[in-house]
């Protein structure tokens, strides 16, 4: 579990206890598979937050989708 560093819960992540998050493998996969193909130019941004949307049943924007693809994948550093 890592400590939440606002006040929403990113996508890929869920919310353990209040105040922390925990890792979704699922959505964090999708995520990685979702900038790859905005990166190759195969998806727009719109496109591939729908396709996103859609693969997860977890709505994402394509804004919200840009500033994680510029963030990464993982906020959080797994503790192992």
């Amino acid at each position: 579990m890592h400590r939440l560093k606002g006040r929403q819960v990113p996508f890929g992540y869920e919310e353990t206890a209040p105040g922390y998050v925990k890792g979704v493998p699922s959505e964090l996969a999708a995520l990685t598979i979702a900038i790859n193909h905005m990166d190759t130019g195969e998806f727009s941004q719109r496109e591939a937050a729908t396709w996103l949307s859609e693969k997860t049943n977890r709505g994402i924007t394509h804004k919200g989708l840009a500033k994680r693809a510029r963030l990464g994948v993982r906020l959080y550093e797994e503790l192992g």
